[in-house]
């Protein structure tokens, strides 16, 4: 179920995108067009609509092919996983494709820290942000010596970031964190692209070449 809301609401989001951009390129190719003048149109109607799914189809079959071979899952799943520096790793686990996963730092079989939103490595530290107060001696913010396994609680924003602002900032998202480690992302993202460039520029070079043996005759 998870899964499938996901696909649905990015299917939903990419045709909004697509259209702001199908529709005034169709006009604008109808109105610049010499022969051939509606079917180019319709092409260039057509042609943001194939570029945006065929992309957002190979990214997905990749990325769910990706996740066990690199045990990262892929998001989409409602499962996240990373490698962290000297056995540490984190996950999230979700079934709510609206919010941040929230994190879970962990080595061995011991749960270090736990409901992190937000979080960034620097070599051996890990710095992050909790989505609540555990208890009266443990505050939001945290730091992790991942070399000596040394946590330190910190306080709240003002305090911190006047303590040590380096906690507090370039800090991410667990998500985009989970993705900026994923090794395969970038590659299948540049691979989706040029997949679905691919596709459209080959749909309007056979276009261009049936037009061309029609002599430009409009229909």
């Amino acid at each position: 179920m998870f899964v499938l809301l996901g696909v649905m609401i990015r299917v939903v989001f990419f045709f909004i995108m697509a259209s702001l951009v199908a529709i005034p390129f169709a006009v604008l190719v109808y109105w610049r067009s010499k022969n051939c003048r509606r079917r180019k149109a319709l092409l260039a109607l057509v042609s943001p609509y194939l570029f945006v799914y065929t992309s957002y189809a190979c990214y997905l079959l990749g990325a769910f092919y990706c996740s066990p071979v690199f045990n990262t899952g892929c998001g989409t799943d409602g499962y996240w996983h990373t490698e962290l520096s000297h056995g540490y790793e984190m996950y999230s686990v979700s079934d709510n494709t609206f919010s941040i996963p929230l994190g879970i730092i962990y080595k061995g079989d011991s749960i270090v820290v736990d409901d992190v939103t937000k979080i960034k490595e620097e070599g051996n530290m890990l710095y992050g942000l909790t989505f609540y107060i555990i208890d009266d001696s443990k505050g939001y913010f945290f730091s992790l010596n991942m070399e000596t396994g040394a946590l330190t609680w910190h306080g709240r924003y003002a305090e911190v970031k006047k303590e040590n602002a380096d906690i507090t900032s370039g800090l991410m998202n667990t998500e985009s964190f989970y993705y900026d480690k994923w090794p395969w992302v970038t590659p299948l993202e540049i691979l989706s692209i040029l997949l679905g460039t691919g596709i459209v520029y080959g749909l309007w070079q056979i276009f261009f070449h049936l037009c061309r043996k029609e002599g430009g005759d409009e229909i």
